[in-house]
């Protein structure tokens, strides 16, 4: 994050500090400031400087017109130095005098603009005020087409039925109370029957254990789950007299929003304070209580959780390692800095997850012919799913990393595809318990997959693949149809739609799935716990504002909309925008989202006036610049990212008449057809040259 930002003139005198450093934190201006003259002294035009300065770095860039520009960050360095040369370029462009000493009205009001542009610190977005304003105009809009008028019907009728309740009581009335059956079915993964066979206990450690039950229920598919209204009302009827039952009220407490996540992490920790980690029945009902992701808190009490879980309840086990194994995964795959560093894991991840898919192929060969649900199968499709889970998360977040190249990225993301179509899928359709979070966690990668595919399929190949995308999607809507009225399960609707909505964008498609995972995430959509994140946690309040404008920008440029209600797509992508220039300065780059971001900018460049133009190419370039870095050593990464931009600036330069941004084009173009041909994609390389023919062509005869 940009915690001081500024710029200097000749001698170091300052000509504007923005300091976004609390209030104890001021003293230090002075000594940075003081820092930075003796960097910039001793500086030619164009060179950059980095400092350690305590927990923090200091970065100064010299301009070619002898202005420094310096800024203090504590993480994204890298991202911040390309925004500071961003700045040192603007103002070397700008009409400011060269740098003298002097600081004049003309200086500051000329770099106030320009920092106005390249940084954004504050937070002026009010999304529930922008979606008021947004949202209703475009629903009515598209209730205006008949045919997509029946999906927001078909989503409405859903919400007006409420079939949990009723199978629920039936699961209940074919289980009966039986403290046996009920730790047997725990150890089957089946915790619905768990429940069921134990909530009509009046013992405290056994209706602890049923509750319990009854909240994995509820957040996993496929499952005859108590409504949490029941679970609440039971919770009342414990006395919370020991560690274990006040951590499992507490859960309850927290799933119906009366206590966050903090206050139920305390009393999770006091019950794995005196776990004795035995293996006696009542041992093992009170160790359930530790199935929870936030358990990945205490890492030493979660390792030894693993081991006594080993026998006594394999499911558990499964559970707890793939969140300690996810840990591990992502802080090595962080510390990589090339493929070839990270191959030999990679072998490791491969040959652990062969032995998953061998298992699951047969047990998919074996369940396609028959309607039972034997246990195996429950505790195969639980332990499987969470192995899987992180494997695709693996290879998701290492197609997204700038150490592979083009071709190694798309091997990669063909692995991901694969494996969801021919396993994942595949489970999906056993109609077996598994739990929300894998599913969502999947859905969520494959749609960075399946957005990251596409800018590199050509021809037939792309054609298929959104032919995919559909199949995927509907996937998606599927599992919200069937888990609607289940409380607990809230899948990342937004995320999914933010990568794949402008991927169908850019193709004109409307795929019925999107609209209505869009309008069922919308009907869902909690307004009061998205906004009470805005001070609680900025970085999280600026993801939910990005998803959702990306998303209704996306499907709004598919939308026949009439003149008055243009401002629909101009305010999502202006905010958008903003949540990126926002993130920039917080020392955080979204690599699919600015691109996302770029190509909306492209369908609403003509509702603009020429002074917002102008800042929305700046804007835009400056981001990919940005996140790309360096041109020539990240080249396929220009390649992957050009296609967006490069139309924004053809738009553009006709627009202004002005020949920057047709040179910046055609640099662009040159860079991005050689970096694909350099990698193999010659078709690649053939249709980007053809459609940025034809885009000129266009624009010139039109």
């Amino acid at each position: 994050m940009i915690r001081l930002v500024g710029v200097l003139t000749e001698g170091g005198v300052p000509v504007e500090i923005r300091s976004f450093i609390d209030t104890d934190g001021e003293m230090l201006i002075g000594a940075l400031i003081s820092a930075a003259k003796m960097l910039c002294a001793a500086m030619d035009s164009g060179e950059v400087h980095r400092l350690a300065f305590r927990d923090n770095t200091l970065i100064v860039f010299e301009s070619k017109s002898g202005y420094t520009v310096v800024a203090l960050v504590d993480k994204g360095a890298g991202y911040a130095e390309s925004q500071l040369r961003i700045i040192a370029e603007e103002i070397d462009n700008s009409n400011i005098p060269d740098a003298d000493g002097s600081v004049t009205k003309e200086h500051t009001v000329i770099i106030n603009k320009i920092l106005d542009t390249y940084v954004k610190h504050d937070i002026a977005i009010n999304l529930e005020e922008v979606l008021d304003r947004i949202w209703p105009p475009l629903i009515s809009q598209i209730g205006t087409d008949s045919e997509l008028e029946q999906i927001l019907e078909r989503v409405d009728k859903r919400t007006e039925t409420t079939g949990l309740v009723e199978k629920w009581q039936k699961l209940k009335s074919q289980v009966h109370y039986s403290m046996e059956d009920a730790l047997e079915y725990a150890l089957q993964g089946r915790f619905d029957k768990a429940c069921a066979a134990s909530i009509d206990s009046k013992n405290t450690l056994e209706l602890t254990f049923a509750i319990k039950m009854g909240t994995l229920a509820l957040q996993m598919t496929e499952t005859s789950a108590p409504p949490l209204s029941e679970l609440v009302m039971r919770v009342d009827r414990i006395k919370a007299d020991n560690p274990f039952s006040s951590a499992v009220v507490a859960l309850v407490k927290f799933l119906s929003r009366e206590i966050d996540s903090r206050d139920y992490s305390k009393f999770l920790r006091k019950a794995a304070d005196i776990f004795k980690f035995r293996t006696d029945p009542p041992s093992l009902l009170q160790s359930f209580v530790f199935m929870d992701g936030r358990i990945s808190e205490f890492p030493e009490f979660a390792g030894r959780l693993v081991d006594y879980y080993q026998k006594a309840i394999p499911v558990a086990r499964a559970y707890i390692y793939s969140i300690i194994d996810r840990n591990e995964i992502f802080e090595k795959l962080y510390s990589v800095s090339s493929y070839d560093d990270f191959k030999s894991k990679m072998g490791f991840y491969k040959g652990r997850i062969q032995g998953i898919l061998s298992q699951l192929s047969s047990v998919l060969d074996e369940k396609a012919g028959i309607s039972s649900e034997p246990v195996t199968y429950i505790k195969m499709a639980l332990q499987s799913s969470l192995q899987l889970q992180n494997y695709i998360t693996l290879l998701t977040a290492l197609s997204e990393s700038p150490v592979l190249t083009v071709s190694e990225r798309k091997e990669v993301l063909e692995e991901v595809l694969e494996i969801y179509w021919k396993y994942f899928r595949s489970l999906l359709r056993l109609n077996i318990p598994i739990f929300a979070h894998t599913v969502d966690s999947v859905f969520q990668s494959l749609s960075v997959a399946c957005a990251e595919y596409y800018r590199i399929s050509t021809g037939e190949g792309r054609e298929a693949h959104l032919e995919y995308i559909d199949e995927f999607l509907t996937d998606v809507s599927l599992v919200v149809h069937r888990e609607w009225n289940k409380t607990q399960i809230r899948l990342s609707i937004f995320v999914l739609i933010n990568a794949i909505g402008p991927i169908l964008a850019r193709v004109g498609r409307i795929s019925h799935s999107e609209l209505e995972l869009l309008y069922s995430a919308m009907k869902q959509y909690d307004s009061e716990s998205t906004m009470s994140l805005r001070e609680s946690n900025p970085s999280a309040y600026m993801t939910n504002v990005g998803n959702l404008m990306v998303s209704i920008a996306a499907l709004s440029t598919r939308i026949k909309i009439p003149k008055e209600k243009l401002h629909i797509r101009i305010e999502s992508f202006r905010t958008a925008l903003a949540v990126h220039q926002w993130f920039v300065s917080h020392g955080m780059v979204c690599r699919d989202d600015i691109m996302s971001v770029t190509f909306l900018a492209g369908q609403i460049l003509e509702l603009l006036d020429r002074s917002e133009v102008e800042r929305v190419l700046k804007v835009s370039v400056a981001l990919n610049r940005i996140a790309i870095q360096d041109y020539t050593e990240y080249d396929y990464e220009l390649a992957m990212m050009g296609t967006p931009l490069l139309l924004l600036l053809i738009q553009g330069s006709e627009i202004l008449d002005e020949p920057i941004y047709s040179h910046l084009a055609n640099d662009l173009l040159q860079r991005c057809i050689g970096a694909w041909r350099k990698y193999g994609f010659h078709e690649k390389a053939e249709n980007l040259d053809n459609l940025i023919q034809q885009e000129i062509n266009n624009k010139k005869g039109a």
